[in-house]
């Protein structure tokens, strides 16, 4: 269960779709799980200043954003991870002759740092590209050492009663090395490229299309006011009683599978119907009825990927091997 969290929740207009969306603004509480004993805000919104705030370890974290533009863009696209794979991301934005003042629009689903050689280079180039993205489970490692490097401890004079709350039992098994580091401290040295990584919303929809984007997928047995962060950037299957898998051991399922189950069921637990994800790179390209993987492993030699979103028509580029698969 998760520690008293509040998750942000940004939309693109002042009318969100379905009673789900407008209620997604909460406070889970779990008072035995709340070490500090006090009702501070543990998550603020990407926009928010740091100092005299209390940063929980999903920091900075926006739950979902609400893209409710009215008219659809020209052409959308969602790209798979890229890893800090720059040079193969410049080529794709040329294959499919990406244009943004023509009306054209991005979303990238996560993990756009680490393994790769170029991972600040990808965060600037999609910033200055306007392109949409979620956040991925590394893209929160890089974001949250970043954000402490500009804590206290960092910064003193500017940030005295900042500091860092437990959460109690959340699934979180934070694991850094140099890499990520490197990368965080990368960042550090652009207000505008740590802002615009720490602002990928965990989940990001678009009600005109029925259309969720994730970076690793969904509990399809909860709503989306109930989807647990760690899973919803990490998960790749389910266990046998359903609920998501925290090691790839405990997995027996697709988490694919049981959302097309939960769906075609008499009580499903969301009008979304599509959700585009990453993440798998081990199962490359994964195109269903309504799930669709666009993880093809780019950084370990395979291809990175675009889906058109209103055209289902793929693009793909090949991809030097800049890491070894785990």
């Amino acid at each position: 269960m998760m520690a008293s969290t509040v998750l942000a929740v940004v939309s693109s207009s002042t009318s969100e779709s379905g009673s789900t969306l407008n209620h997604l603004r909460r406070r889970s509480s779990d008072d035995e799980d709340n070490d500090d004993g006090d009702d501070d805000d543990k998550v603020s919104s990407a926009s928010s200043t740091y100092s005299n705030r209390l940063v929980s370890k999903y920091a900075n974290l926006t739950y979902i954003q609400v893209r409710d533009d009215g008219a659809l863009p020209r052409r959308l696209f969602a790209v798979g991870d890229i890893h800090g794979c720059l040079d193969e991301f410049n080529e794709l934005l040329d294959t499919i002759q990406y244009d943004y003042e023509s009306g054209d629009r991005l979303i990238l689903l996560g993990d756009l740092v680490a393994k790769g050689p170029a991972s600040s280079g990808v965060v600037q180039r999609a910033r200055e590209m306007n392109a949409w993205c979620v956040r991925g489970n590394h893209d929160d490692k890089v974001v949250r050492l970043a954000t402490f490097q500009r804590s206290s401890i960092m910064h003193p004079s500017h940030n005295k009663e900042f500091k860092v709350v437990p959460e109690g039992k959340v699934h979180d098994p934070l694991k850094l090395d140099n890499h990520h580091v490197h990368i965080a401290s990368q960042l550090m040295m652009s207000d505008n490229d740590y802002g615009y990584l720490a602002a990928c919303p965990m989940m990001l929809a678009l009600p005109v299309l029925q259309s969720l984007f994730v970076h690793a997928g969904l509990d399809p047995s909860h709503p989306l006011d109930q989807q647990e962060p760690f899973f919803v950037m990490n998960m790749r299957s389910l266990q046998e009683d359903g609920s998501p898998a925290k090691h790839r051991s405990d997995g027996v399922r697709s988490w694919t599978h049981a959302w097309e189950e939960m769906l075609a069921s008499s009580q499903p637990t969301t009008a979304f119907r599509n959700v585009y994800y990453g993440h798998a790179a081990a199962s490359r390209l994964q195109l269903g009825n309504h799930t669709f993987g666009l993880d093809s492993g780019c950084v370990y030699g395979g291809q990175l990927s675009a889906l058109d979103v209103l055209t289902h028509q793929l693009y793909q580029v090949q991809c030097k091997q800049y890491a070894e698969h785990d």
